[in-house]
């Protein structure tokens, strides 16, 4: 394989513009927020100038928690913002998460906290066709993951953990043995398969082993499956760290999880990937 190279963001939460963030119940709220929100649209802009005037690689990998809580106005003007970047020559490929769908999406206008239109599970398709399920060779719409080929000789596993009922499940048998299949192929076509999802693998830190939410429901399961069908890096996000942990299967293969900080919180940071004959060097910016 050629040496490829790529760029990872996550947690772009990003708030639209046409919604409204201010007034005394958004100071109060933002008391207790760990990322920004009035802000992250503009954030997301210089992230996204920044990127599409990259010369060393036209791939970009997004980690999920695309939207600031699933409001339709920012899914609409967030696929603005990747179709920028596809007019400036970029492939994009990007997993949702628990933060795009549907959960009492609101703003903050003087009188208060407001409802506003959600996005459901499925309707994210619609959104998100043409950044990754439209490179798939292999697609599970029932959770929306797909495999797709980044260059000769890698392709991705792109896995979601949420449903059109739920959000952050484990996997179930059905959709483990669709990935069974897909690393299967890519072993029989020789080639390297790496993996995304938005939760971590693996806790970051060893406090994170104390919060439910820090990472994959059943990750053992997960993380066994991956490292023993030659699945040797993950790429994820959702806690707003930064981390880089691996861990051995107990037939002795390993497992690394790469998880990048949210762009719009503190850490922020972006990730950039060069492997090489199955060599990863990443780098943080």
């Amino acid at each position: 394989m050629q040496p490829f190279k790529f760029f990872v963001i996550t947690d772009t939460h990003y708030f639209a513009k046409s919604l409204s963030a201010k007034g005394k119940p958004y100071e109060e709220f933002m008391d207790f927020e760990q990322k920004c929100f009035a802000e992250t649209p503009y954030i997301n802009d210089a992230v996204f100038d920044y990127l599409a005037k990259q010369t060393q690689t036209d791939t970009i990998l997004i980690a999920g928690d695309l939207s600031f809580n699933g409001e339709k106005a920012s899914h609409e003007e967030f696929v603005q913002l990747l179709n920028k970047l596809k007019d400036a020559g970029k492939d994009v490929y990007v997993v949702t998460a628990g933060h795009d769908m549907e959960q009492n999406p609101f703003e903050y206008t003087e009188e208060g906290r407001q409802a506003v239109e959600g996005v459901g599970f499925f309707d994210l398709y619609d959104y998100y066709k043409d950044f990754g399920y439209d490179k798939a060779i292999s697609f599970y719409r029932e959770n929306l993951s797909y495999v797709a080929q980044l260059t000769e000789g890698l392709r991705l596993l792109v896995l979601c953990n949420d449903s059109e009922e739920r959000k952050n499940i484990a996997y179930t048998d059905e959709l483990l043995a669709w990935a069974k299949e897909q690393m299967d192929k890519a072993k029989a076509d020789g080639q390297m398969m790496i993996a995304m999802e938005h939760y971590p693998v693996l806790p970051g830190q060893p406090v994170l082993t104390l919060i439910p939410d820090a990472r994959q429901k059943e990750s053992k399961k997960l993380y066994t499956l991956l490292a023993d069908n030659g699945v040797h890096l993950i790429f994820t996000g959702h806690m707003h760290n930064q981390s880089i942990n691996y861990i051995d299967t107990e037939k002795g293969n390993r497992l690394y999880d790469i998880t990048t900080g949210a762009i719009i919180a503190d850490p922020a940071f972006i990730r950039h990937v060069s492997i090489t004959d199955g060599r990863a060097e990443i780098k943080s910016i």
